[in-house]
């Protein structure tokens, strides 16, 4: 009997889907309050595995949704209990589809930044460069127009740095920008159809999302020599521009921590934030929640 109840402590904690995850000696510098964090882990829905999750979107009406930098689409179930995360649950994946209902084809389908906005849902991607409005089971419904700058593929340093973050500003409609900045560009742009706003480069651009209408928040990145990565969270201010340059304010740094590539708000003052595992056992799927 001992032995059973043994094998049953050990077992359960390998089918939790959020277990606690330390956060708290990773942090270098904080004017922001870390709330709660958690390690996700989900049994495969239809044989898609629930991975390499590169940004996240939400809506009070859709709920959370997460996107998968291999062409999947998530939807989640997300629980919040006195500042705490309470429950995440995978309800279920879907796999992107064209118009047609047919699969991505490889270089179509490298899908990295995720954002909801007046009940649509838009994807942005890498590779074959484009902004596209999807359904919310992931079929592809009308390509969104980008900035000039953005069409040809060859003004980007690589096919995989590019459209990497995405969110939907009240006025000035879909925003977006490349992991790294452009050929003849030292500085990151954010792009809307018709403006830019630059601002100081730290790292690798991974996410960007909305707080008002004045700015922005932007998740960067850079590989340490260890394979763990060190985390910017910063403030950019497109209200607040001088010599083509905008105003930036670092409000969070991780060190030798997990690749966090999502951002999305929640509430007035919360946000989520997520790592990609890479599909690798070595590296997690954590689950971050910031009060900003």
């Amino acid at each position: 009997m001992k032995k059973l109840i043994l094998l049953f402590i050990i077992i359960i904690p390998l089918f939790s889907k959020s277990i606690p995850y330390p956060i708290t000696d990773q942090i270098v510098s904080s004017k922001i309050k870390i709330i709660d964090s958690k390690e996700l882990k989900f049994k495969a829905l239809k044989g898609i595995k629930f991975s390499e999750v590169s940004d996240l979107a939400y809506s009070h009406k859709r709920g959370l949704y997460a996107l998968s930098d291999k062409g999947f689409l998530y939807r989640l179930h997300l629980k919040i209990y006195k500042d705490k995360i309470d429950k995440v649950k995978l309800k279920k994946a879907f796999t992107l589809r064209d118009k047609h209902k047919e699969n991505l084809g490889k270089e179509h389908k490298d899908s990295e930044g995720l954002t909801i906005y007046d009940d649509k849902l838009y994807i942005s991607f890498e590779k074959k460069v484009r902004v596209e409005e999807f359904t919310f089971n992931g079929i592809a419904i009308k390509i969104e127009p980008i900035h000039i700058s953005l069409m040809d593929i060859k003004n980007y340093k690589a096919k995989n740095k590019a459209l990497e973050a995405l969110a939907y500003h009240p006025k000035l409609g879909l925003i977006t920008t490349p992991e790294v900045p452009l050929f003849d560009q030292k500085y990151h742009t954010l792009y809307t159809k018709n403006k830019t706003f630059n601002f100081k480069q730290d790292a690798k651009i991974s996410a960007i999302e909305i707080i008002d209408k004045n700015t922005l928040l932007v998740l960067e990145r850079k590989k340490n020599n260890n394979n763990l990565y060190t985390v910017f969270l910063k403030k950019v201010y497109i209200n607040k521009c001088k010599n083509d340059l905008c105003k930036s304010k670092m409000i969070l740094e991780l060190k030798n921590t997990q690749n966090f590539e999502g951002l999305t708000k929640i509430e007035k003052d919360k946000y989520l934030m997520i790592s990609d595992d890479a599909g690798k056992k070595k590296f997690k799927t954590v689950l971050l929640l910031v009060k900003i």
